[in-house]
């Protein structure tokens, strides 16, 4: 797991855990000062020139910020102006994508709170976070993100998030997402499959498509 704290500490020439301990709690009484700019240490080093700078793997601030699950940094990272929340990283993934794997609805609610925000975006397998929560089972994060994302959007090999679910066996993301609204249950992917002929090998998950 990257340690950006350790980033921070070597970049401002830190010799101590302490003291870079120190300085977070110099940038948390500077955001209870002004809680609607970046904190003095986050400015320090980030600016609206330098915050999207890539480092190793395309890896931006916010993307290890979101990998390292630092909810403190992240509002603090947000508001630095010019900030691209959709910028890619190695394998094109955003740093939603990076939010999604981890399963972190916290962190996600705020990354979805940018105006901006590319919610359909797909990484390099043609995956957008939708698919990748709808593949891994996520039921919460599947409930979170389908009010923004294309429920429909065909990732790798044609698959919808509702072929992805049915093939996994997610009875529960089934049922939600055979309720959205704009769902196409009818939806065929690259091989010319429904979801029915994907469900036809495994029975819970039939009886789940047969009951929609």
């Amino acid at each position: 797991e990257i340690d950006f704290n350790g980033l921070i500490a070597l970049k401002a020439g830190l010799n101590s855990v302490h003291e870079a301990q120190e300085k977070g709690k110099q940038m948390l009484m500077m955001q209870a000062i002004e809680p609607q700019s970046p904190s003095a240490d986050i400015k320090k080093y980030f600016s609206s020139e330098t915050i999207n700078k890539e480092l190793i793997r395309k890896l931006t601030a916010l993307h290890k910020t979101v990998i390292n699950k630092d909810n403190a940094k992240i509002d603090e990272l947000l508001k630095i102006k010019g900030i691209d929340v959709n910028q890619k990283a190695e394998d094109e993934m955003t740093a939603l994508h990076f939010a999604v794997a981890a399963n972190d609805v916290e962190i996600v609610k705020k990354l979805l709170a940018v105006p901006n925000i590319k919610v359909d975006t797909q990484n390099i397998g043609k995956m957008s976070v939708f698919h990748d929560a709808a593949y891994m089972g996520q039921e919460a994060m599947v409930r979170l993100l389908l009010e923004k994302s294309d429920c429909n959007l065909v990732g790798p090999d044609g698959f919808t998030a509702l072929h992805m679910a049915v093939q996994q066996g997610h009875v529960n993301i089934i049922k939600i997402l055979s309720k959205a609204p704009k769902i196409n249950l009818n939806a065929r992917n690259s091989y010319g499959e429904t979801i029915l002929h994907i469900a036809i090998e495994k029975m819970d998950t039939l009886n789940a498509v047969l009951a929609i």
